[in-house]
């Protein structure tokens, strides 16, 4: 994790460009409304939240988001992917450079099911 204080660059612009360039592409595959839906149902349930107006800060930095659309599922047929680490910049700052590292659960789920499968 990175120790230094977040200075994020604005990302007004990028973040723009993708929410024009996605909209287009859920508008040309009538999408749309769903993706509203799903935005709508995250704020009630607190996931997102709305910014004041007008916004406040010194630099104000976006999180771009697109849909993952996956017919072929029982439930949750569209979900919202946010996009932290998406940059214009050659040597960006990410907001997911600021977050806690939690520990890696890889080895744990192996030796998991590795102790399952000899206790059977």
């Amino acid at each position: 994790m990175d120790t230094r204080s977040p200075t994020l660059p604005s990302n007004k612009n990028l973040t723009q460009a993708i929410l024009q360039s996605t909209t287009r592409k859920l508008e040309k595959i009538q999408k749309l409304e769903e993706y509203h839906t799903v935005m709508e149902q995250q704020l009630e349930q607190g996931i997102l939240g709305l910014v004041p107006e007008p916004a406040t800060g010194e630099v104000i930095h976006y999180i771009p988001h697109h849909p993952e659309i996956r017919e072929q599922v029982k439930f949750t047929k569209m979900r919202i992917v946010y996009d932290c680490s998406a940059d214009n910049d050659p040597q960006p700052l990410f907001w997911n450079n600021y977050l806690e590292v939690g520990p890696l659960l890889q080895p744990m789920i192996f030796d998991i099911l590795k102790d399952k499968k000899e206790n059977a």
